[in-house]
């Protein structure tokens, strides 16, 4: 979805291709040496990022809370949105994910 933020609209483009600026993307593209994320957890990767990093811990709990009156929360339904639901409910997910993005502040 093209909404919001075009930097954040690339950062959702890369998680998708594999080529973000999380740790595990860099270690992968051979750019640093390890894939470990700042919070020392072992590997800093989407599904870290989104489900369990603590240094995003109440950006996490706000995206839980905007996302499970739509749907449940998953990492697949945050990345390409679902089928089962509209256009407008995908939409809004999406921007629920841009907002947890743009809080984070990990990619700004």
């Amino acid at each position: 979805y093209n909404i919001g933020e075009r930097k954040i609209n690339i950062v959702c483009a890369q998680f998708r291709m594999g080529c973000s600026n999380l740790n595990s993307h860099l270690f992968n593209l051979h750019v640093i040496d390890e894939p470990k994320c700042s919070c020392s957890y072992i590997l800093e990767n989407i599904a870290h990022f989104f489900m369990d990093c603590k240094l995003y811990h109440n950006q996490r709990l706000n995206l839980i809370a905007n996302i499970i009156p739509f749907c449940s929360f998953e990492l697949n339904v945050l990345l390409y949105g679902s089928k089962v639901l509209s256009l407008t409910d995908n939409l809004q997910i999406f921007s629920f994910v841009h907002e947890f993005i743009k809080e984070s502040g990990r990619f700004i």
